[in-house]
């Protein structure tokens, strides 16, 4: 919704996927790369075979398309100065990046780099974890809201997010189903009333309000909040083979999605909302469509490689750990 209109509320999600991704890297990691003769490097190169593929493919599209479209005149074509868009780690601090939405894949690499750091630190805190990762969440909440930043080019104020998801599963934490709900209705009663107020409309809306968008960075880490016990309470219900294919699929739309943002600024900059909105859901229909094919044929056969190398790599208890 953010990259097709003013309303900025694209933090709060971001801010939602690394509280998920904290949980499920946890849970995968002890499963499976904690039994590894090397555990840190097999996960981190299993990591980088499940994002680079698709994010390379996407990423090259977007620079042709830029290319053509001669729309972005901070985008480097030297190979030098491309490699972050390469290997992802350093493509949040490229100005000119072809695909932006990937400073937030960067921060996940980051994550990636430091997690079996991590995982060590915190089975060894163990009962203390909620401990040491309260003040770590409340701090890079306050860092986004006081400096109210759409992103940042490191790892550091979403470390408590992370900490959150991973905190939640090593302790098997289960949000309770009142905080959950009233949590939820407490986040969406307040974006009714900021909505319905005109004068708290700014707090979402990029150029309504300059005075009130100043808010926007503490209304997204907010959201987050009240919306994660929410999220983490998904994470118990059981899924089956088409939740994991929607899943799978939402990666290749998060880097696909950017060609149609890409193509509606260009065309349609100053055209009435009449006339945009069709052509916007046109665009976002062929997204899903294009994201479908490449994710059968071209993202799900090379995740099937990753997963039979990786399994070769695991030492035998690891295999017998990953069966029970």
């Amino acid at each position: 919704m953010g990259h097709f209109s003013k309303i900025a509320l694209g933090a709060a999600a971001v801010n939602l996927f690394f509280v998920l991704s904290g949980f499920w890297v946890y849970k995968m990691y002890q499963r499976k790369y904690f039994y590894a003769s090397y555990p840190g490097l097999l996960f981190f190169a299993s990591r980088l075979m499940r994002l680079l593929p698709t994010f390379l493919l996407f990423n090259s599209l977007a620079a042709i398309l830029h290319f053509f479209l001669q729309d972005n005149d901070q985008l480097q074509y030297s190979f030098i100065k491309n490699l972050p868009n390469i290997f992802i780690l350093g493509s949040a601090s490229l100005v000119g990046r072809p695909l932006v939405p990937s400073w937030s894949l960067d921060v996940e690499v980051q994550f990636y780099i430091i997690f079996p750091v991590i995982v060590l630190v915190s089975n060894w805190l163990h009962r203390y974890i909620w401990v040491i990762s309260t003040p770590i969440l409340a701090a890079g909440g306050l860092y986004l809201a006081y400096f109210n930043v759409a992103f940042t080019n490191n790892v550091l104020p979403y470390m408590g997010f992370f900490l959150l998801g991973l905190a939640t599963a090593q302790t098997k934490s289960r949000p309770p189903q009142r905080l959950t709900w009233t949590a939820t209705a407490l986040c969406f009663a307040g974006l009714l009333v900021i909505f319905a107020v005109p004068d708290l409309r700014g707090i979402l809306i990029e150029t309504k309000s300059p005075l009130a968008f100043a808010w926007n960075g503490a209304a997204n880490v907010m959201v987050a909040l009240l919306l994660s016990p929410l999220a983490l309470a998904s994470v118990h219900i059981r899924s089956n083979q088409r939740d994991r294919m929607i899943g799978n699929l939402s990666y290749v739309v998060y880097c696909s999605h950017w060609l149609a943002v890409i193509i509606a600024a260009h065309y349609l900059s100053g055209v009435g909302i009449m006339v945009k909105a069709p052509i916007v859901a046109g665009l976002l229909a062929v997204t899903y469509a294009v994201s479908l094919i490449v994710l059968l044929f071209f993202d799900q056969p090379i995740s099937l490689w990753r997963e039979r190398w990786i399994e070769r790599q695991l030492s035998p208890p690891a295999n017998v750990a990953t069966n029970v």
